[in-house]
C-alpha cells in the first residue's frame, strides 16, 4: 500500500469517526492500528492530520470527494438539527421550571402569611379565654365560699334539739382528693394506675373508720361522687347530731360489687347512708364537670355517668338522692 493509498485510509476512518460520533476525539493509537501502520509512522508521516483526530472537522479533507463531503455535511446539518431541538426543548422545560419554581415560591410567602395570622389570631383568642377562664374559677370559687359561710352561719344560729355544734370529736370529713393521681394520669394516660391511686385513699378511708372507739355511736354519710356537684358543700351543709359521731365520706364508687366490699368493712356501725347528686340538665353538668372537675379522666367520668341509683338491698339503711340546680 503507497503512502498516498495509507493516507486515504486514514482520512475515510477519521471521516467514518466523525460522522458517527461528531467531532469528539479519536485515539491515534486506535486509528494506526485500523490503518494497518504503527503509531510511530503515523506520528512521523501524517502528523498533520493530530488535529482531526482531536476534533477538527475533516471536512476540508473531502473537498477531492464530494460524494462524501455532501454525505459529511448532511450529517452535520442533521446534528444540527437535533441539538437545536434539544435547545429548543430545554428553553422551554426551563421557563416552565422557572415558572412554576417563582410560583411555588409566591405561593409559599402567601401560605407563610397566611399561617402567621392564623396562628397569632389563635394566640390571642386562647389567651382571652384562659383570662375568662379564670375571672369564672374566681366567681366560682367565691360564691363557694360564700355558701360555705351562709351554710355555717345558718347551722350555728338555727341549732334544732338533737343537732350539736360540728366538732373535729363529732363531725368527721374523710374527703377523697384526687388532684394528684389526676394530674399523674395527664402525664402518663394509664387509667389503671389512676384507679389505683383511687383505690388506695378509699382504703385509707376505711382505715381511718377502724379506728373509731364507738361504732354503734357512729353514723356514715356516704357523699357518692358523681363529679356534679361540690362535697364541700354538701359537708358543710350537713348537721351534726348530739351524742353521735357524724363520718361523712366523699366515695367515687359506682358498682354494685366495689360498694358491696365497702359496706363489708362498715357493718359495725349504727347507721349507713348514701347520698347521691342528681341532675336532669346535662347542661349544668357539663358546666360543673367543666369547672371543678376539669382533670378527672374521661373514663372516671363515663363511669359515674353510667352508675346505678343505689338499693337498701346492696347494704345501706338509707338512701337519699338530691337534686343539683
Amino acid at each position: 500500500m503507497t503512502a498516498q493509498d495509507t493516507r486515504a485510509r486514514l482520512v475515510e476512518l477519521i471521516k467514518e469517526h466523525q460522522l458517527e460520533h461528531g467531532l469528539t476525539k479519536l485515539a491515534i493509537g486506535d486509528l494506526a492500528a485500523r490503518a494497518g501502520i504503527s503509531r510511530q509512522a503515523f506520528n512521523r508521516y501524517y502528523g498533520d492530520l493530530k488535529p482531526y483526530c482531536l476534533g477538527q472537522s475533516v471536512s476540508t479533507l473531502l473537498t477531492e470527494d464530494p460524494s462524501s463531503a455532501q454525505d459529511f455535511l448532511l450529517k452535520r446539518e442533521e446534528e444540527v438539527l437535533v441539538l437545536k431541538a434539544e435547545i429548543d426543548s430545554l428553553k422551554k422545560q426551563h421557563k416552565e421550571d422557572l415558572t412554576l419554581a417563582v410560583n411555588q415560591h409566591i405561593t409559599t410567602l402567601m401560605n407563610n402569611d397566611i399561617l402567621a395570622f392564623e396562628a397569632n389570631e389563635m394566640s390571642t383568642l386562647l389567651i382571652n379565654q384562659n383570662q375568662h377562664n379564670e375571672m369564672l374559677k374566681r366567681k366560682l370559687t367565691q360564691m363557694e365560699l360564700e355558701r360555705t359561710r351562709t351554710a355555717i352561719s345558718s347551722a350555728d344560729n338555727e341549732i334544732t334539739p338533737g343537732t350539736s355544734i360540728k366538732r373535729a370529736k363529732n363531725f368527721l370529713i374523710l374527703a377523697t382528693d384526687l388532684s394528684k393521681a389526676c394530674e399523674q394520669f395527664q402525664k402518663n394516660q394509664d387509667f389503671d394506675a389512676f384507679e389505683d391511686s383511687k383505690d388506695a385513699l378509699i382504703n385509707a378511708h376505711l382505715d381511718n373508720l377502724t379506728k373509731l372507739p364507738k361504732p354503734a355511736d357512729t353514723e356514715i354519710h356516704i357523699f357518692q361522687e358523681r363529679y356534679m356537684s361540690s362535697f364541700s358543700n354538701f359537708a358543710a351543709a350537713l348537721s351534726a347530731k348530739e351524742g353521735k359521731v357524724v363520718v361523712v365520706i366523699q366515695l367515687p364508687l359506682y358498682a354494685q360489687a366495689d360498694l358491696s366490699i365497702f359496706l363489708s368493712r362498715t357493718k359495725n356501725f349504727q347507721h349507713v347512708a348514701i347520698h347521691v347528686p342528681f341532675c336532669t340538665s346535662d347542661a349544668v353538668i357539663a358546666a360543673n364537670r367543666k369547672f371543678l372537675f376539669r382533670n378527672i379522666p374521661e373514663n372516671e367520668l363515663a363511669d359515674a355517668t353510667k352508675a346505678k341509683v343505689p338499693l337498701t338491698t346492696w347494704g345501706f339503711d338509707e338512701i337519699r338522692l338530691f337534686r343539683i340546680q
